[in-house]
């Protein structure tokens, strides 16, 4: 049978569906899984669910590592009848059990018509789930959007959709965005629209960031008007989760402010309120004066362990959970740099410069080569790569419930799924804790030392950036 594109691939409204039954050659009970030919129409994937011998199925994949989902149909085309009946091996070397495929049918329906219920994406994708709240879940890996501001490179807007595709077919259904990130939230938003159905999975993280300027004008119009842009953005009735930044804890209104937020979220504008690089004597206010705070984005790494001074403790205590960016340093925990000299030209990003900084505070470049030969060494144990074992390890912390993956592209897709199921023993650990132990830096609470807009950190930083 000739190669097949994948239907999600194709960027158009319509997709194949086939009545398929499957039969487990295997007793009752016996957990199976299943796979189909290369080049075949339908792929299953993943984990199936305990299947008898004889049960039908109807199920429809918009791509081979879609999560089986279960949908209500439409016909816009006529049937296109055929047969085949067959029995292929497991992918699963360890897992002896055959799988009898019988295709009836074949039919096309348009993604708007279609209403997907997700079967558990962590049994079927691998990506792990948290819940932040009841009924509110996410993907423990999150798709980042500060690489799609164009400040790293040109952004080819077609592919970033389809690529947004691919990540939550993967199971990466949480996406993160900001309304400083030039065009995100647009190009989220036509994602939504891109793919109602997938979109119906999607959570999206935005925040709220007044400019450094403006932040002595902030009032309740402003903010309601930010939300507002932002909901436009993004196609939203209610947006999923504001998290909030506020630049310059010496200019007063940031309780002001989240105390709208609240307001905002009893009108039904917002379903959850975060927060993103506070401290802990300035969240400690916004939980006095009774905001509920949901999630706390923070910078979280082997190579910055900041949360560790106090906030992990505050937020375990007050049920706030942290959602981790920078868990690859921007690249730098990577092959790419393991056994490299110090660079002493220019970066082409503003993360590496960032990023150098801190490697500079945690111990320099000998410490960060050491570092990165044992997160190599724990790699090669578990079949990783550097950046894998790197986020794997945040994801082992106090109250971390995510990592926020920056990505420009779904070129390293596979790579982020292996975060959410490599399993780190203590060994494992040890030999990251032996380096990380030896570290000099950085210093004080999240986020102090960017605040410090004379300092180093601060220096790099860019506080106007609403267009």
């Amino acid at each position: 049978m000739e190669q097949r594109k994948s239907v999600a691939a194709e960027h158009n409204d319509s997709f194949e569906l086939y009545d398929l039954k499957v039969e487990a050659v295997a007793p009752p009970g016996v957990k199976v899984y299943s796979g189909a030919q290369p080049g075949d129409y339908f792929e299953l994937k993943g984990e199936m669910l305990y299947l008898p011998p004889g049960q039908g199925f109807s199920i429809y994949s918009l791509s081979a590592v879609l999560p089986l989902l279960a949908a209500k149909q439409r016909e816009t085309a006529p049937l296109d009848w055929m047969t085949s009946d067959e029995e292929i091996a497991n992918p699963d070397p360890h897992c002896p059990v055959r799988l009898k495929i019988t295709r009836t049918g074949k039919r096309t329906f348009k993604r708007a018509d279609t209403t997907a219920v997700a079967l558990p994406p962590a049994t079927l994708t691998g990506v792990p789930r948290a819940t932040l709240a009841p009924g509110y879940e996410i993907s423990r890996l999150i798709k980042g959007g500060w690489h799609l501001s164009g400040d790293h490179g040109a952004i080819d807007r077609d592919q970033a959709l389809r690529d947004m595709a691919t990540f939550v077919e993967a199971g990466i259904t949480t996406f993160d965005c900001a309304d400083i990130y030039t065009g995100v939230e647009e190009m989220i938003g036509d994602f939504r629209a891109a793919y109602p159905a997938l979109a119906k999975s999607v959570r999206v993280h935005t925040k709220f960031v007044p400019d450094l300027a403006a932040l002595d004008r902030v009032d309740p119009a402003l903010v309601e008007a930010s939300i507002d842009r932002s909901l436009r953005r993004l196609k939203q009735d209610s947006l999923d989760l504001v998290q909030f930044h506020w630049w310059n804890f010496d200019v007063p209104g940031y309780v002001d402010a989240a105390l709208q937020l609240k307001r905002l979220q009893q009108a039904g504008k917002i379903q959850h309120i975060g927060v993103t690089n506070f401290d802990v004597p300035r969240l400690k206010e916004l939980l006095d004066a009774g905001v509920q705070v949901l999630s706390h984005q923070v910078q979280y790494s082997v190579l910055d362990h900041r949360p560790e001074h106090g906030m992990d403790a505050f937020c375990q205590a007050n049920d706030i959970a942290f959602l981790c960016y920078g868990t690859v340093a921007g690249g730098f925990l990577s092959e790419r740099w393991l056994g490299k000299p110090e660079p002493t030209e220019t970066f082409a990003n503003r993360s590496l410069v960032k990023y150098k900084l801190i490697i500079e505070d945690f111990g320099g470049w000998d410490l960060y080569q050491a570092l990165l030969r044992a997160l190599a060494k724990v790699g090669a144990k578990h079949g990783c790569d550097i950046a894998t074992i790197a986020s794997a390890t945040v994801l082992t912390r106090h109250n971390v419930a995510a990592a926020i993956v920056g990505a420009t592209s779904a070129a390293h897709l596979e790579a982020h799924r292996k975060v959410g199921t490599v399993v780190l023993d203590a060994d494992d650990l040890a030999t990251i804790h032996a380096v990380t132990a030896r570290r000099t830096g950085p210093l004080g609470d999240v986020y102090g030392l960017e605040r410090d807009i004379e300092g180093r950190h601060g220096r790099i930083m860019k506080y106007d950036l609403h267009k």
